[in-house]
């Protein structure tokens, strides 16, 4: 199964990198630290991509794969409709699974038939119809499944189909070429009230981040800073780095890229950023997701190319 980087924004998720743990920094206050060796780091880079299309090409969640983004406010009902995934606030006899309110904010989920498969993310079975507490995929149909899970406070139901054109015509994702000089070493300068702040996204809604301090790096010499924020409930230490920069909208995905970071221990001042690890938001794959944006203090003068390039540029 397809998951994403660790409960992001919409939470689904991105395989998590290990480019990071195969780089070393020099400590030099935001001056270039290239991987001590380099035809390994390249290596390791090249195989978590291989290991990205994958996932992408044969998940039944692959992101490629959403249909619909669906948040009931009432008791709901999911049916298979020819081509399509339907929700109804009404039982119909064609019915698979239903969601029902316990309050504000705990769901629960019976299925109209015994057979119906629900698993974890991670695929464990047994899973038994009452309240949903982490998120839960059903598999509707050899062609059709749904991830029911809470993102931001909010009960959300995401459709797949495995036969979506872009599934089916699927090869690879498209990336710069691994590049040491984006490995950096940044200073982090922690913001002394570390408000919580809402974020906006692609549809219009808000996602509730910390904003937690200042990384301060440079690129072929030029001074650079980004925003750092903090997800709540996310692993102590674990940053997330919306950002654009002079290829969004060209060769990169115009919205944004996400990068993430790992605080070696809570006290660390220092966070090695490897721009290569720069991977693009669901919401280019697909309009059933729901992803955040930058904030303009995370709007960068220069071009980084490396990381993800925008889908479907068949030039790389």
């Amino acid at each position: 199964m397809y998951t994403m980087r660790r409960s992001r924004p919409i939470s689904v998720i991105v395989l998590a990198s290990s480019v990071l743990a195969s780089c070393t920094a020099r400590h030099d206050s935001g001056q270039r630290s290239a991987p001590q060796d380099v035809p390994a780091w390249r290596t390791r880079v090249l195989q978590d991509r291989a290991d990205k299309d994958r996932s992408f090409a044969t998940s039944p969640t692959s992101p490629l794969a959403g249909i619909e983004r669906f948040t009931p406010t009432t008791a709901a009902h999911v049916a298979i409709d020819g081509d399509a995934v339907r929700m109804t606030d009404s039982a119909t006899p064609g019915a698979l699974v239903s969601f029902e309110p316990l309050d504000a904010q705990r769901w629960t989920w019976h299925g109209a038939m015994p057979e119906l498969a629900a698993t974890t993310e991670d695929g464990k079975t047994g899973l038994t119809p009452g309240e949903i507490t982490q998120p839960v995929l059903f598999r509707l149909s050899d062609r059709f499944h749904l991830l029911a899970r809470y993102a931001a406070n909010t009960f959300v139901v995401t459709a797949f189909d495995r036969r979506r054109k872009e599934v089916t015509a699927f090869t690879h994702l498209a990336y710069f070429e691994p590049d040491p000089r984006f490995v950096v070493t940044a200073k982090l300068a922690r913001f002394d009230t570390q408000p919580r702040v809402e974020l906006a996204t692609s549809r219009g809604l808000k996602t509730p981040y910390v904003r937690y301090g200042q990384l301060r790096f440079a690129i072929d010499g030029k001074p650079l800073s980004l925003t750092a924020f903090h997800m709540p409930g996310s692993p102590e230490g674990a940053l997330f780095i919306p950002f654009r920069d002079a290829t969004s909208g060209k060769a990169s995905y115009g919205a944004a890229r996400f990068l993430e970071a790992e605080l070696a221990r809570a006290s660390a001042d220092e966070v090695m950023l490897d721009f290569n690890a720069a991977y693009n938001p669901l919401c280019a794959y697909s309009p059933a997701w729901n992803c955040p944006l930058p904030p303009p203090e995370n709007q960068l003068a220069v071009a980084i190319t490396a990381g993800e390039r925008t889908f479907g540029d068949a030039a790389h």
